[in-house]
C-alpha cells in the first residue's frame, strides 16, 4: 500500500473535523442532489463515450469551442492524460505545487526542472520569472490559484508569461480554484485559447460543488490536436451517468458560486486576521484555503489529538514540517481549530 499524501484522508480517523481537504463549506445544491435522483433510470445504461451534453454545456460555460473541451474522471486524470498527450521531453515545473504534475511527468521519464518560489517573496513570482531562459523546454506548468499557497495571479501575468515563452513550448494552468476567486473572471486565460494554441487550462467540479467524489474535472484545449489526443488517451466511459448529469447541473448554479465566492472570503479574511495572532506568517491566499507557518513542527499530530485534520505541506518541494494549509469550513468549526490552535501554540510557546 503506497502513501497517502494528499489532504482528505478522512478515513483513516474517526469522527475528524477535516480542514486537510479544500472543500466548499456550504451544502451541495440541491439542484445537483435532485441531478443525482431525477436520473437513476439512466444509470442502467452506458454512458455516452463522447459526452457530449456535458461538453456542450462546459463549453457554453466557457465560451469556447465545443471541440477543445475533454472531460475526465477528475482533475487529476487530466493531469495525467494531458501530460502523456503532450510527451514532453523537458518541463520546468513552478513549485511548490500539487505534486501529482511531476508523479504524471515520471511515468513518460520527462526531464523536471523546477522553479521554486521563496518565502521571501511571500511565494509570489517575481520579474525574475522573466529572466529564466525557456529554451528548450516542451512544457511549463502553473497552477493559478497555486497549490497550497492560494497566490494568485490576474491574466495579464499569465498572458506576458505566455507572450515570454517560445510557441511550440505548451503552459499547463491548472485553475482548479478560480471559481473561489473574487472577480474570476479576470484570473483566468479561457478567452484567449484561440491566440494561443499552446494553452491547456485545467478545471475541477470537486471543490467548489461539493463533488469530489463523484470525480469530474475538464480541460479547454488551445489546439484542437491536442485535445483528440488527449481524449483518445482516456478510457472508454471513464466518466459516470451521474457524474456528467451533476456536472451539467453544476454549471447551472451561478448563484451559488457567487453566495459560495461572497461567505468563503469573509471566513477566509477573518482567519487570515485571526491566524495572524497566533502563528509565525500568514500568506496572502485568494482560495478557500489558508496556508501558514507555524512554529511547530509537530502541529498536525497535535491537532489530531483534538480530532482536527489539517494539510503538513512538508511534502512540498521547497516547503518543510513548519508549513501548513487549512481548508475555510463553516465558522463554528472554524473557531473551534482556533480555540485549539491558540492553547496549543500558548503551551508550546510557554
Amino acid at each position: 500500500m503506497s502513501y497517502y499524501k494528499h489532504g482528505g484522508d478522512i478515513y483513516t480517523f474517526n469522527k475528524i473535523i477535516d480542514f486537510s481537504s479544500n472543500i466548499n463549506p456550504l451544502e451541495m445544491p440541491e439542484n445537483i442532489k435532485n441531478a443525482i435522483i431525477e436520473n437513476i433510470d439512466l444509470y442502467g445504461n452506458f454512458p455516452d463515450p463522447l459526452y457530449r451534453e456535458l461538453r456542450e454545456k462546459i463549453a457554453e460555460f466557457e465560451n469556447v469551442n465545443f471541440n477543445k473541451v475533454v472531460c475526465g474522471n477528475g482533475l487529476s486524470e487530466m493531469i495525467y492524460k494531458t501530460i502523456i498527450a503532450i510527451n514532453p521531453k523537458k518541463t520546468l515545473i513552478m513549485e511548490p505545487c500539487f505534486s501529482e504534475y511531476a508523479e504524471a511527468l515520471k511515468i513518460i521519464k520527462s526531464k523536471i526542472e523546477r522553479y521554486t518560489l521563496k518565502d521571501e517573496n511571500d511565494f509570489y513570482f517575481t520579474e525574475e520569472i522573466f529572466e529564466l531562459d525557456f529554451s528548450g523546454f516542451d512544457l511549463v506548468i502553473i497552477s493559478n490559484p497555486n497549490n497550497p499557497t492560494g497566490i494568485a495571479y490576474e491574466k495579464e501575468f499569465i498572458l506576458n508569461i505566455l507572450e515570454y515563452l517560445d510557441p511550440e513550448t505548451f503552459l499547463i494552468i491548472d485553475e482548479g480554484y478560480n471559481n473561489f476567486l473574487e472577480s474570476s473572471i479576470d484570473y483566468t486565460a479561457n478567452s484567449h485559447l484561440d491566440e494561443y494554441p499552446n494553452v491547456i487550462i485545467l478545471r475541477s467540479f470537486s471543490h467548489m460543488y461539493k463533488m469530489a467524489g463523484l470525480r469530474l474535472g475538464y480541460a479547454l484545449f488551445g489546439d484542437f490536436s491536442i485535445a483528440l489526443k488527449a481524449a483518445r488517451m482516456l478510457q472508454p466511459w471513464n466518466i459516470s451517468v451521474v457524474a456528467a448529469k451533476c456536472g451539467i447541473a453544476a454549471l447551472d448554479e451561478v448563484e451559488f458560486v457567487k453566495n459560495s465566492v461572497k461567505t468563503i472570503s469573509e471566513y477566509r479574511e477573518f482567519m487570515k486576521q485571526e491566524l495572524s495572532s497566533i502563528v509565525e506568517k500568514v500568506y496572502d491566499s485568494r482560495a478557500n484555503y489558508i496556508f501558514f507557518k507555524h512554529n511547530s513542527s509537530n502541529l498536525s499530530k497535535q491537532l489530531k489529538d483534538h480530532n482536527i485534520l489539517i494539510r503538513n505541506c512538508e511534502n512540498f518541494i521547497g516547503l518543510n514540517k513548519n508549513y501548513y494549509r487549512i481548508a475555510i469550513k463553516n465558522m463554528e468549526e472554524n473557531l473551534y481549530f482556533l480555540d485549539i490552535l491558540k492553547k496549543i501554540t500558548y503551551n508550546f510557546c510557554s
